[in-house]
């Protein structure tokens, strides 16, 4: 019985490492193209893809950051999210870059993408905001990097 039992852990084990492993999706539309090529808006909206190479690093002494990188990102995360009841919805970034593959840094409101953020935009200022909101990234062998202070970072609900 331990046998079977040690059996289909290791079985189980393999399969999610292999899956990981399956979340790569190719940069096809070039080097200077950097719009997403496979993944759709309704991808992003419902989460159904698996993710690999993304992460983030808190750094700093004194006034701590979350930094947000990676040289080969695939799939679709969510960053942050919040409740709003009404009023603005506000986020600093920091050096948001993409350097290369395909990325797209979006903010959804209640099932609906509201806002594209492009790379080199330091504050998003989306006004009136009510309900369920997020930050939430795509990428298809992405290589990217955005950052915030670790306060602010902490002001939203994240996983």
């Amino acid at each position: 019985m331990k046998r079977i039992f040690a059996l289909v852990l290791t079985l189980a084990l393999a399969l999610s490492l292999t899956a990981c492993g399956s979340a790569k999706i190719e940069d096809t539309n070039g080097a200077d193209n950097f719009a997403l090529n496979t993944i759709t808006d309704q991808n992003i909206l419902k989460l159904d893809l698996p993710s690999a190479g993304s992460g983030i690093k808190i750094s700093g002494l004194l006034s701590k950051t979350a930094e947000f990188s990676s040289k080969d990102f695939s799939g679709v995360v969510e960053i942050l999210w919040t409740d709003m009841l009404a009023g603005d919805f506000v986020l600093d970034l920091m050096d948001y870059t993409v350097t290369g593959g395909n990325f797209r840094m979006v903010v959804i409101n209640d099932d609906k993408i509201i806002a594209d953020i492009a790379p080199g935009t330091t504050q998003i200022l989306l006004p009136g905001v009510k309900g369920h909101v997020s930050l939430r990234i795509a990428g298809e062998s992405a290589a990217y990097s955005f950052s915030m202070t670790e306060v602010e970072y902490n002001s939203f609900a994240h996983k």
